[in-house]
């Protein structure tokens, strides 16, 4: 019988043609009844995948758009260089073939967000720029692009310059510049790329002067490749590059316009560092010895002879190949390290210096048109054979004979054995030749005449027991016995965890000729070793902590190792027993709320942000409430954000969440939230004239009282306190060893210092605590138009004292302080906020990124001192109550924790400063140094501040209004206590006027006041036990005091 297509089917085939539609309409309808059925499942079968298709990719494309203002940076490079792409989104490639030619390559699977981004540029082809690229902001809109290169002389507008685009985009793990027109000058913050790997610039137009800052502090920066003419550098050890292995730039310096000093410091990896002297240049390199990976060095002129460069240089002990050719050098001030492979000073014309015996472990050797009269017999004896090269202008002596050139040969092997492993052994003397090739065994050179590489080919296998053998060392035979010490060593398993130590099983291969011992990481006695079968082997350990670690098996010859990981989900499950039975182990670290806001227009609807996990989709169960009471519907998802509504009006100030995953996995957030309430109302009644000019002695003499009664300031006074304090114009000479924000003003010592960053749990009880007095700061100074300093600081957490054993636990965390100063006022933008600086002021910025923390509950804590010495002088420290938690403002509590006093006239206040969990957290205080009513003007008895003082505001701010004001006032006489609620209402009773005028939310002091108390009495309720601080700090903090 007939029968009508279904209408959902009609439904989905809405973008077909209506004609094709008809089509298979038409032929359903006269399908016969014999056959109907066969005919129509088949035909709609087909249908179906053929709609089901058509609407995943047409899903699929909707949802692959590039967003505006990326598109509109692309268009820009493609008017800019003439790219020969559309200039819509169809500019889009996927990965396919080689870094050729013109294109854009965008992608959604590798992205921080996993949306769709421009991750790829290439344009190697010759472009024709046409009309003119369109306005853009100071910098690309490209925040996930990877890879950068454009080989293209020419552009539409030279005034653009690319770098300027580019230093902004710290995605960017690779740079390719090649004859680029717009670079008319590097700028000077074109630096601090965190994912840089490679940066190379080739331009053969003017020469350029390079900023002190470039590519300062990127820290995973590899190479380096400038091939442009340089006027000035300077590179010194105020620089960062950890992960540099290559350096190489042209030079086109004269005397005094460089500095070159290579150090470890700077440079701890750096193995490869070439200099190009180009014509009329005279530069001067200082290499260090402490430079140990250093192993090639060329500081060669290119042609003309009147250029030089003057290599000073402390011969790195892993040096291998030195260049010096087309210089003006005459001799070697010290001698060569005995590890260099390649010489050449070709072209020295006036090289004198002798070549002895000790140059008879170079391989490579190119003396050609030196003045040099004599040469060794090792090299005539290896001359023009294939393990040695030399270049030179003299002959061989007459009649010269090899064999007789070594009346003495020494084998240095240990017992004079020849051990080897896996079919290689090592020999190592004196005069023992450049390697050979024998029927059943190769000899290379490691270090020539002093070490040889030994490589059995034959199939027999190697004796177990020593045996004797005559080994070849051209032209010396040498007898030497042979022993096989093979040691393979299968993967280890943890057999069982135990409460105290861990037991482990693995498969081992070796010669019980020698004795062996068995460690964990080279320095964990691995025990009780049993052999439970043959090649099988059992030991313990005590317990080891999760993650990654090295199965060694060693004798006094040799040693093997092979890499094993401790899961940390079957360690949780093994030590405690599956959490006793009252949780679930999991190697999952999400979900995790790094930070959440309400919606500015409607604060029924919550943003929620983190990590939930990457198979979190529609489907997926979610359950939010805040305050475990208030449910929030879920919205939309994905893995790093969930939208929800609130059916209620929340309440106002700070609210936590909490997150249930598919009844599974759950996190709480505390106070991850807040709202903020708004000023209350009626504001209070003017103040007149002639009442402010009575109430605050007509502005402390540093100010008038305007119509409104308001104190209207003299330049440099504060007016937070009605003119009464001045800003003090004090010369802020930055810490050059760690991040302290100090003044000295005329023996007035104000310190504010980091102290620790502490991870802690959903109790508040510390897990982790890093101490920053364990570490070192890598520092670098930039300073931007005579008026603002900033200097960088970095935490070297790969280095710590020896006495410090906990330091693995944080070598993936990195620490980045910011110090910033000026002598002129300047506005600040930090978490959506503007910020005033008066002059003289400093700002300290924190950055802690890639902590690990033990668990998704728990949070950081950052511990900042204040120290103050002498009085009359007022330290003001604001801290405004948002951080940047993953990139995004979130709320950020300042915590009181208990003092600790020195003297009777000094003390240490300890400040909090809380963080969500986040990947990368960055707090942002700043602070100034007043003198307090500096000529006396209308001082009044009752207004007294002590003599001993620290006074700290900490302020919240919102965009357009201050909300709250927390003083915390420590003072000391001889007996001194820190009352305080009670020292901060009998401070400033007597200036609630002054404090009334900060804003309309202050209108009545006493309420203001009584919050601060009930805040700060709340926050000490959930302090930690702060004992163990005290103890750990009391002799760093004496040190510090005598600073």
């Amino acid at each position: 019988m007939n029968q009508s297509i279904p209408s959902w089917l009609v439904s989905i085939n809405h973008q077909w043609s209506i004609q094709h539609k008809l089509k298979v309409q038409q032929q359903l309808m006269n399908t016969s009844n014999n056959n109907s059925s066969s005919n129509q499942f088949r035909v709609l079968t087909i249908l179906t995948l053929l709609l089901c298709c058509h609407y995943h990719i047409s899903l699929s494309n909707s949802q692959q758009v590039l967003p505006d203002d990326e598109l509109a940076s692309a268009i820009f490079l493609i008017r800019q260089y003439g790219i020969p792409k559309p200039e819509n989104q169809s500019l889009c490639e996927s990965y396919s073939g080689s870094k050729m030619g013109a294109r854009f390559v965008c992608d959604s699977s590798n992205t921080f967000d996993e949306k769709y981004h421009i991750v790829e540029i290439t344009f190697t082809l010759t472009g024709i720029p046409s009309g003119n690229p369109p306005s853009l902001a100071k910098s690309f809109t490209m925040p996930a692009l990877q890879y950068i290169e454009l080989r293209s002389e020419e552009v539409a507008n030279r005034s653009i310059n690319i770098l300027e685009l580019l230093k902004s985009v710290k995605s960017l793990n690779r740079i390719i510049l090649q004859g680029d027109r717009s670079i008319s000058y590097i700028p000077g913050d074109f630096n601090n790329f965190p994912n840089l790997t490679s940066f190379s610039l080739f331009y053969d137009n003017n020469p350029f002067v390079i900023p002190h800052a470039f590519l300062n502090n990127s820290i995973s920066l590899r190479s380096i490749t400038v091939t442009f003419s340089i006027l000035s550098i300077t590179i010194d050890d105020s620089l960062y590059f950890p992960s540099l292995i290559d350096y190489y730039f042209q030079s086109n310096c004269t005397a005094g316009s460089h500095h070159i000093n290579i150090t470890a410091k700077s440079f701890p990896n750096l193995e490869r560092f070439l200099v190009f002297v180009l014509s009329r240049s005279n530069i001067t390199v200082h290499l260090n010895k402490d430079v140990i990976k250093l192993w090639k060095i060329y500081c060669v002129v290119t042609s003309e002879l009147d250029s030089e460069c003057h290599l000073r240089i402390g011969y790195p002990s892993s040096i291998e190949s030195l260049y010096l050719d087309n210089n003006n050098i005459q001799n070697f001030s010290t001698n060569l390290p005995n590890t260099l492979r390649t010489l050449s000073i070709s072209n020295n014309l006036n090289f004198n210096g002798a070549i002895t015996d000790s140059f008879c472990g170079i391989t490579s050797l190119r003396i050609g048109s030196t003045a040099i009269s004599s040469l060794p017999s090792c090299v005539w004896c290896y001359k023009g054979t294939s393990r040695y090269d030399v270049i030179t202008d003299l002959q061989a002596p007459p009649n010269f004979q090899c064999p007789g050139i070594y009346p003495q040969i020494t084998i240095n092997n240990k017992d004079n054995l020849l051990v080897t492993n896996n079919n290689i052994a090592t020999i190592k003397g004196n005069n023992i030749g450049y390697g050979s090739y024998e029927s059943n065994y190769t000899l290379n050179p490691t270090i020539s005449n002093q070490e040889l590489s030994f490589k059995y080919t034959q199939a027999t296998p190697i004796p177990e027991i020593p045996t004797l053998v005559t080994i070849n060392l051209t032209p010396h035979k040498v007898q030497m016995m042979i022993v096989k010490d093979d040691i393979n060593i299968g993967e280890p398993t943890i057999l069982q965890i135990n409460q105290n130590n861990i037991i482990i099983k693995f498969n081992l291969d070796y010669n019980p000729y020698f004795n062996h011992t068995i460690t964990i990481d080279n320095s964990i006695a691995c025990t009780n070793v049993t052999n439970i079968y043959p090649s099988q082997f059992e030991c313990t350990t005590p317990l080891l902590s999760s993650g990654d670690h090295q199965l060694i098996v060693s004798n006094s010859y040799i040693q093997s190792q092979v890499p094993f990981t401790i899961n940390s989900q079957y360690l949780c499950q093994q030590s405690t027993n599956n959490c006793y039975g009252n949780g679930k182990c999991t190697i999952d670290a999400y979900p995790i709320i790094s930070s959440g806001n309400y919606n500015s227009t409607n604060n029924k609807h919550v943003e929620l942000n983190g990590d939930f996990g990457p198979s979190i989709s529609n489907h997926s169960n979610v359950s939010v409430s805040i305050n475990n009471s208030i449910s929030c519907v879920v919205e939309s998802l994905s893995q790093f954000q969930i939208n929800c509504t609130i059916d209620q009006q929340p309440s106002f100030g700070l609210a936590s969440v909490q997150l249930q995953l598919n009844n599974d996995l759950n996190t709480t957030a505390r106070n991850i939230l807040y709202l903020q309430s708004p000023p209350s109302q009626p504001s209070p009644s003017p103040i007149s004239k002639l009442e402010c000019e009575k109430n605050t002695s007509n502005c402390y003499g540093h100010g008038y009282c305007d119509d409104s009664g308001k104190c209207k300031c003299q330049h440099g006074y504060s007016g937070i306190d009605n003119c009464l304090a001045k800003y003090i114009d004090a010369i802020i000479i930055p810490n050059t060893t760690d991040p302290t924000v100090s003044f000295d003003i005329e023996g007035t010592d104000f310190l504010f210092e980091l102290f620790s960053i502490q991870e802690l749990n959903f109790d508040k009880n510390i897990t982790k605590e890093l101490f920053i007095s364990n570490y070192t700061w890598n520092v670098n100074k930039t300073t931007t138009n005579n008026h603002t300093t900033n200097v960088n600081y970095q935490l070297n957490t790969l280095s710590s004292p020896s006495s410090f054993n906990n330091y693995s636990t944080y070598q993936p965390a990195q620490v980045l302080s910011t110090i910033s100063f000026s002598t002129q006022p300047r506005t600040v933008e930090f978490g959506g906020q503007q910020l005033l600086l008066h002059a003289n002021s400093i700002k300290l910025q924190v950055n802690i990124s890639k902590w690990q923390f033990s668990s998704n509950l728990s949070t950081l804590r950052v511990l900042q001192y204040l120290r103050v010495v002498k009085d009359d002088i007022q330290f003001n420290g604001r801290f405004i109550d948002v951080a940047l938690s993953d990139g995004r403002p979130t709320y950020s509590p300042t915590q009181l924790l208990p003092s600790t006093r020195i003297n009777d006239e000094q003390s240490i206040a300890m400040i909090g400063i809380g963080f969500p969990q986040c990947q990368e957290c960055v707090l942002d205080p700043d602070f100034a140094a007043l003198v307090i009513n500096p000529d006396g003007y209308g001082k009044c008895d009752s207004i007294g501040f002590g003599k001993w003082k620290i006074i700290v505001i900490a302020v919240c701010v919102s965009l357009v209004m201050i909300t709250t004001v927390l003083v915390i006032v420590i003072a000391f006489k001889k007996a001194v206590q820190l009352k305080f609620a009670k020292r901060l209402n009998k401070s400033f009773t007597n200036l609630s006027y002054s404090l009334n005028n900060l804003s309309n939310s202050f209108h009545n002091l006493n309420r203001i006041l009584n919050q601060s108390d009930t805040k700060i009495s709340t926050q000490q309720e959930q302090e930690i036990n702060t004992n163990s601080i005290q103890n750990k700090i009391s002799d760093w903090v004496k040190k510090k005091a005598h600073k």
